[in-house]
């Protein structure tokens, strides 16, 4: 039995193929983010990497949100996506939020880019509030 138990450890120690890969990624096909009174949820579209949609729901409201920028970003990365609440000093947390979803590929007529064209690290950018999309861009 000992030496079973030894064979198996350097199995473990010396194999390759048993160590965890540190930097595996997976694609995200959709994410949910959950905030005090608001849940977002971004998917994405499997056959373009491109965002299909974005829907809010807060307490009071539920909407959608649609931009022709969805068309221009393709490789979406949904693992990266960050969602940020404006904070006042003077008055506490407030009912803003930011939401950043970064891309790869652009596309300036959203038809699908070319092979050639060399990724670029770009961002959807959201500004909304739980009501309403108060500017998107990209930058």
């Amino acid at each position: 039995m000992r030496i079973i138990q030894l064979l198996f450890v350097f199995l473990l120690l010396f194999s390759n193929q048993l160590k965890a890969t540190s930097n595996l990624f997976v694609h995200l096909n959709e994410v949910t983010f959950k905030s005090n009174n608001l849940f977002l949820t971004i998917s994405r579209d499997i056959n373009s990497d491109r965002v299909k949609k974005i829907e809010v729901k807060t307490p009071n409201k539920t909407f959608s949100i649609t931009s022709k920028y969805f068309e221009q970003a393709y490789a979406v990365n949904l693992q990266n996506v960050a969602l940020t609440q404006t904070i006042d000093l003077g008055v506490g947390v407030m009912n803003d939020y930011q939401l950043y979803i970064p891309y790869d590929l652009h596309s300036e007529d959203g038809s699908e880019p070319t092979e050639e064209q060399k990724l670029k690290n770009q961002e959807l950018v959201i500004y909304f509030n739980s009501s309403q999309v108060n500017k998107i861009f990209t930058r």
